[in-house]
Formats: structure tokens, C-alpha cells, sequence
């Protein structure tokens, strides 16, 4: 039998910290800004919000320096995603997708599938 976790701290754990293999104490810091760190970031974070108002979110959370963009491939995946998620969970509420970028996303056929962009100004309160 073939067990598979997957959680994003654990894919983090394997990708960042035991692949440490200079046993560097400032890894993380000195990763900032390189093609591996901001892969993670772009794609390592996943949500789930079960209301009680019978919806469920399902965020999709993307950091980029520009507007997102979803290509037909990526709507593909979304769409996969949705599918899955309903298929593994069965759930007895409707199921909206729900995506933050942090700077956007940039409006496009494949936008409209969104029931809601959140950017990252959205989460803070300017004053």
C-alpha cells in the first residue's frame, strides 16, 4: 500500500528545509527573491472556508509581482481542482471559487469564473 500526504507545510518542510543541504541558518532569508522561493509562493498555499451560510470557499492564493493571469490551462486546473474537491467531499453547498493575488488579476474570458478576486489590500486596513 502506497500512502501519499500532502500538506503544505510538509511540501515546504521537504523542499526547503531538509534540501538545506549546506546546513545554512539563514536559508530561508538568503532564498528570498530566487526562482525556488517564489515558486513556493506562487504555489505551495491552498484554503478552504466552510461557511455557515451554506457556501464554501474555496480560495486559490497566488503571490506575483503583476496581475495574475489565467490561461486556458490554468482554468483547466482550476476547473480539475473544483471537481476534485466536490467528487472527494461531496458537499451539500455550493462551491465557489475565490482567488487573492497579491497584485491582481488581470481580466480575461477565463476571469469569469471566479465568483471573487480578493488582492492583497483587501486584507489590510489602509488607513
Amino acid at each position: 500500500m502506497l500512502y501519499q500526504l500532502i500538506d503544505p507545510f510538509t511540501l515546504f518542510y521537504f523542499r526547503f528545509i531538509a534540501k538545506n543541504k549546506y546546513n545554512d541558518e539563514r536559508f530561508w532569508s538568503n532564498s528570498l527573491d530566487t526562482p525556488l522561493r517564489n515558486t513556493w509562493a506562487g504555489l505551495a498555499f491552498d484554503m478552504i472556508i466552510d461557511r455557515k451560510d451554506g457556501i464554501i470557499n474555496l480560495l486559490e492564493i497566488k503571490f506575483s509581482e503583476k496581475e495574475f493571469v489565467i490561461t486556458k490551462n490554468y482554468e483547466e486546473n482550476l476547473r480539475n481542482k473544483i471537481f476534485a474537491f466536490k467528487e472527494e467531499n461531496e458537499p451539500h453547498k455550493a462551491v465557489h471559487l475565490v482567488m487573492l493575488a497579491s497584485a491582481g488579476i488581470k481580466k480575461n474570458k477565463y476571469y469569469e469564473m471566479l465568483q471573487k478576486e480578493l488582492t492583497i489590500k483587501d486584507l489590510f486596513i489602509m488607513t
